[in-house]
């Protein structure tokens, strides 16, 4: 494509040797010349969405296609396009032997891929992406189906996938979408943060489906994540080797899921059935530091119209 100055000039006319205003038939041909850069870089995007998609989907069909990518990868960007020798590319290759080799570090990569190909759909069609919920979910449910194998590369599942090195390579790093988790983890020091894709995705297109089974088993997921992540990701555990994280999630936090699943579930429509729930939980729980607010909440969407006043007739609380 020839430089966009030269295009327009040639579109037009022009010359330096007066300074004149743009005639009509002018405005027409630099419309005209605009159209043409436009369709050209369209075109070249398309190619170039197009050849990265055929590329991850060779690479996620088993964790050494994934490394051989995640290398030709490195090498383009970090030694190619830098114009470094090829005998630097052979020395990072040898100093990262067993991280290139460890099963852990491949499979990281892998599921980085899929997120990567996830995201290069929602950003197809931002406005459509709730109907990518199930995809995601699958995606989560495969990280979190094996998290002793991932525990040492969350760095690379907490990676924004518009920044890692298969985007640099395919030029794919101007991503950034609304209401979507730009990598499957996000993490600090050892803290997951299981809530995002679910609370900016898969509730809410659930929600508008109207039913609740699909919903109730997404909240399920959503806490066993959690309970996953506090058991082998949290690195705090004691000399018998138990996660700490993981004992205190139990007694503290997933309760406080489990009232929050049952109450959406309750204002997305189940309401018989999530009352009960409520109710029992309640009961279950009447020692827990949130029971008086769970109470409170509690009368308050069985009848939202009565006023509340005075503290709580639960013995106890």
């Amino acid at each position: 494509m020839k430089p966009v100055t030269l295009l327009l000039s040639a579109a037009i006319g022009w010359s330096s040797a007066a300074a004149e205003p743009l005639t009509e038939a002018d405005r027409q041909a630099l419309i005209e010349a605009l159209d043409s850069v436009r369709g050209e870089a369209t075109q070249h995007a398309s190619k170039r969405l197009d050849g990265a998609a055929a590329d991850f989907a060779a690479a996620l069909k088993s964790e050494e296609a994934a490394t051989a990518l995640y290398v030709k990868c490195v090498e383009k960007v970090d030694f190619e396009e830098r114009e470094r020798k090829s005998s630097d590319f052979r020395d990072w290759k040898r100093r990262n032997k067993d991280r290139l080799d460890d099963e852990g570090h491949a499979l990281a990569l892998r599921h980085q891929l899929r997120w990567t190909v996830l995201t290069m759909k929602a950003a197809t069609a931002p406005t459509e992406k709730h109907q990518l919920a199930d995809e995601v979910l699958q995606a989560l449910e495969a990280i979190y189906r094996t998290p002793e194998e991932l525990r040492h590369h969350l760095g690379i599942l907490g990676q924004s996938v518009s920044s890692t090195v298969f985007a640099r390579a395919y030029g794919l790093t101007g991503y950034k979408i609304e209401d979507w988790p730009m990598s499957p983890l996000q993490h600090n020091r050892g803290n997951v943060r299981v809530d995002l894709p679910f609370h900016q995705l898969i509730f809410p297109a659930l929600r508008a489906a109207g039913e609740p089974d699909p919903l109730r088993n997404a909240w399920k997921r959503r806490i066993h994540f959690e309970e996953v992540a506090r058991g082998f990701w949290s690195g705090d555990s004691d000399e018998e080797g138990q996660s700490l994280a993981r004992d205190k999630f139990l007694s503290e936090r997933r309760p406080e899921l489990i009232w929050d699943m049952e109450e959406d579930l309750f204002k997305a429509g189940d309401e018989q059935r999530a009352a009960v729930a409520l109710l029992e939980h309640l009961k279950k729980n009447i020692g827990h530091s949130q029971a008086r607010e769970w109470e409170a909440r509690f009368r308050e969407l069985v009848d939202p119209v009565e006023e509340t006043e005075g503290s709580s007739d639960l013995s106890g609380m």
